[in-house]
Parts: C-alpha cells; sequence; structure tokens
C-alpha cells in the first residue's frame, strides 16, 4: 500500500486549455478546511442535498463505484487530495519532457529517440503491472537503469572497461582442486597445469566483468545472451572446419586446435570493445555449462566421469 503522507499525486493534462471546477478546487485545497470544503462542493454538485441526494442516480454507472469510495473514505481522500497537484503542458507533453531531458545527460541528438524509448518501455511496464494486479509504480532507479541501459545501445563507439580483480594465487588453486567441468574439459584435450590457471583467472574476471556490467546498466542482459549465442555458433563452426581439415590429428590435438582457435575469436557486445579475458572467460563458462566442449568426444568422456562420480559417491 502507498503511504499517502509520503506520496505525491499529479495529473498532467498535455494541453493547457483543459481545466474544470472539480480539478481546480481539489489541485487548490491546500489545507484541511479547503479539503473538507472542496469534497462538500464537489458532493452536492455530483449528488445533491442532504439527506435525499436527488442527484445521485443520474452519475453514470461507469464512475459511481469510484464516486461513492471518494465520499466513503473521507481520510485517506483528504490525505491524498492534500498531496494533489494538477499540471498543464505543451501538445502531449512532449515538449515539457524534452526541455528536462536537455538538462540532463541524453545527448542532444538523441532526445527524440529516447524519449519515445523511455515513453514506450513506461507504458508497457505500467499496462503489466495492471494486468498483473499489481500497483502501477516505476521505482526512480528502475527508470534510471533502463535509461542507461538504451543509451548505451545508442553510444556504438564504447569500450567495457573491466573492474575485475584478478584472482588470488589461493582463489585459483582451491578452484582447480575443485574441478568444474570447464577444468576437466581441459585434461580431455592434455593441456598443462599453466593453461588451467589461466583459464581460472579468465573464467572468474570474466563472470565478475559480467555481473557489473549487467548491474550497472552498462549492458542489457539480453546482449550477454547474445553474445554467448555467437560464441556457441562460432565454437560449432570451428569445431566443423578442424574436424574436416585436421583428419589424421588425434582426438586431443583436434579438440586443442578448436579451443585455442575458439580463445583468440574477436567478438564485441553492442559494439563495445571488450578485455582481453572476456571472451576466454566466457567460453570457459558455456564449457562448465556443458554447451560447448573441446575434445570430439567430450560429452562421452563428460558422461563417463560424471557416472564414475555417482558411483563412487554411493559406495562410500
Amino acid at each position: 500500500m502507498l503511504d499517502p503522507s509520503k506520496t505525491s499525486f499529479r495529473i498532467y493534462v498535455p494541453h493547457d486549455g483543459y481545466t474544470g471546477d472539480f480539478i481546480e478546487r481539489l489541485h487548490n485545497a491546500t489545507t484541511s478546511e479547503l479539503v473538507s470544503e472542496a469534497i462538500g462542493y464537489i458532493k452536492h454538485q455530483l449528488w445533491g442535498d442532504e439527506p435525499d441526494y436527488t442527484l445521485k442516480a443520474g452519475v453514470s454507472n461507469s464512475i459511481n463505484k469510484y464516486v461513492e469510495c471518494f465520499f466513503d473514505q473521507q481520510e485517506i481522500t483528504a490525505e491524498i487530495i492534500i498531496k494533489f497537484e494538477y499540471e498543464r503542458g505543451g501538445f502531449a507533453g512532449y515538449e515539457d519532457i524534452d526541455k528536462r531531458l536537455i538538462d540532463s545527460l541524453v545527448p542532444e541528438e538523441h532526445l527524440e529517440t529516447y524519449r519515445r524509448q523511455m515513453l514506450g518501455w513506461i507504458k508497457e511496464c505500467i499496462d503489466k503491472l495492471i494486468t498483473d494486479g499489481n500497483i502501477a509504480k516505476i521505482s526512480r532507479d528502475e527508470y534510471i537503469k533502463e535509461g542507461r541501459l538504451f543509451l548505451r545501445k545508442l553510444d556504438r563507439q564504447g569500450i567495457l572497461n573491466s573492474v575485475a580483480a584478478k584472482p588470488s594465487n589461493k582463489q585459483i588453486i582451491d578452484q582447480i582442486d575443485l574441478s568444474p567441468h570447464y577444468i576437466r574439459q581441459l585434461g580431455f584435450i592434455k593441456q598443462e597445469f599453466e593453461e588451467k590457471l589461466n583459464a581460472v583467472c579468465d573464467f572468474m574476471m570474466a563472470e565478475d566483468d559480467r555481473y557489473h556490467w549487467i548491474e550497472k546498466g552498462l549492458i542489457h542482459s539480453k546482449s550477454a545472451h547474445e553474445f554467448e549465442t555467437n560464441l556457441t555458433r562460432t565454437w560449432g563452426n570451428i569445431a566443423g572446419e578442424v574436424k574436416a581439415t585436421h583428419v589424421n590429428s588425434e582426438p586431443e590435438q583436434q579438440g586443442a586446435a578448436v579451443y585455442f582457435r575458439c580463445k583468440q575469436h574477436k567478438a564485441k557486445i553492442e559494439q563495445n570493445e571488450l578485455p582481453a579475458h572476456f571472451v576466454p572467460g566466457t567460453y570457459h563458462l558455456l564449457a562448465d555449462k556443458a554447451m560447448v566442449g573441446w575434445h570430439p568426444d567430450w560429452k562421452n568422456l563428460s558422461k563417463k566421469i560424471t557416472e564414475t562420480s555417482e558411483i563412487a559417491s554411493l559406495t562410500e
């Protein structure tokens, strides 16, 4: 529930020619006495004199229940009226919105595009909230985050800077000792311990950056998903090419060729350049989720390890 004492209520009409007796009285009712006078006046105009209220039957059925609520719950009605404002603006309110945006961080060349996007987003959010039976409200933080996401998409020359700290040696060794799936996958293609150290470092730093960029509104979560889809598709193409061109190579050599070519793949998120660890780190994430693999028979090898682990746990 909204607390009327901590909430502002405003009706905005996008034309300075529209007004009315009722709304003007409510707008000007800034004290308890003025509120009582405004409610009494409106009640008399809509329902007529007490106790017969001869005009009440003439109130439209479409608004009757709201009018009755307005008069029957005068305590909360009074709290709302005191915090109520009526504002009239330019055509469709666009001129007033643009004036506010000019004073914000929105570049002037993006004003109209930004305004259209955010008005559409607000309407979509409000419609969904109402449909789901929730209070139709959007927080300031939600609005700012969505606005930043959209502005980031408009800026096609950006660079996503890493905020991730390099993990300590202990963190890296502890991760290797846990033997997550992406580390086991490197074992399938007989990679040295040094490569596993690099893998853990890339994996953890990419994870930190991904979380930070999405949380701070620097990239959209959908863009991160699209990026992973792009890497998965690239992996499939590379794996197919290696299979066709390395027919006489050992499976481990084929897997290593796929792995190192994937690590060198260049990609962007929302046209933004990425730090060097992010593509390899994301590939390790995909390998950990068993969405990609390096050894030609990685799925069966993974299955055998899983089954062996399950049998070992049952016999303990």
